[in-house]
């Protein structure tokens, strides 16, 4: 009972943080070439801990590589989308001549949203 009210809750907070992230990201969309999404899942872990008094914390190593996303985040059309914005940029990037054009976007640390501060 308790784990899937904390579920619940960590729903929310992730649908919260990637509609910002969304939001600062369509504005553009270069600023995907980091993996933002990484670091919204796990502030939403950390704001549902807040919420709930839980201490389970995913590792950002869980994050990057997809385990500590649930499931129905595929479902999320802005989820799709961040995801397709990071892959395009992420690979545009590694070809020759691109250091240039996202050098701004590696410096970047962190995002402050309304409702939590991605940072790397």
């Amino acid at each position: 009972m308790i784990y899937k009210r904390n579920a619940e809750i960590v729903s929310v907070c992730i649908a919260d943080i990637v509609d910002e992230l969304y939001e600062v990201a369509s504005v553009d969309t270069r600023i995907m070439v980091c993996d933002w999404l990484a670091y919204a899942i796990l502030a939403a872990y950390r704001n549902a801990n807040r919420i709930t008094g839980s201490t389970y914390e995913p590792t950002i190593d869980d994050c990057f590589n997809g385990s500590a996303v649930p499931k129905y985040m595929e479902n999320n059309p802005k989820w799709n989308i961040l995801k397709f914005w990071h892959d395009y940029h992420w690979e545009r990037s590694q070809q020759a001549g691109m250091e240039n054009e996202y050098s701004k976007y590696y410096a970047i640390t962190s995002i402050r949203l309304d409702v939590a501060t991605l940072t790397m």
